[in-house]
């Protein structure tokens, strides 16, 4: 194995490590998406390993494509589905530290999947007849 990484336009020496700047960071990229899962309890986001949940909401962090993509299951009440949206678009402006020290979902666009969180039928309708 070869001890550089190509970047886009310049090598990075693996041979004499140093510290990475930021710059480098983003032109080696994560190739893999960081999950973040809601705890209702405490009402925010931790980093987690899974990447589906029946019970809770979860959100991929996708810097490839700048983009967060919130996964709401059919379980979740509506509010924790308004908190947790609320909690997502602020990271979606600042973004979201992760363990290893960076940060990432800045300025990543918000698409929410799923059908969990919504008014009940029995609240979507009026309870008289409109003439």
């Amino acid at each position: 194995m070869s001890s550089q990484i190509r970047t886009r336009a310049r090598f990075i020496n693996m041979a004499h490590p140093r510290k990475l700047k930021k710059q480098d960071l983003l032109e080696i990229g994560n190739p893999m998406p960081v999950y973040l899962e809601y705890n209702e309890t405490t009402s925010q986001f931790f980093e987690t390993t899974r990447d589906m949940a029946d019970d809770a909401i979860i959100v991929v962090v996708d810097e490839s494509q700048k983009k967060l993509l919130m996964s709401v299951p059919a379980g979740v009440g509506m509010i924790a589905r308004r908190s947790a949206e609320r909690q997502v678009r602020g990271i979606s402006k600042s973004g979201f530290k992760i363990g290893s020290g960076g940060r990432v979902g800045q300025n990543h666009g918000l698409e929410i999947i799923g059908d969990g969180g919504q008014l009940p039928d029995r609240l979507r309708e009026s309870p008289r007849e409109v003439y």
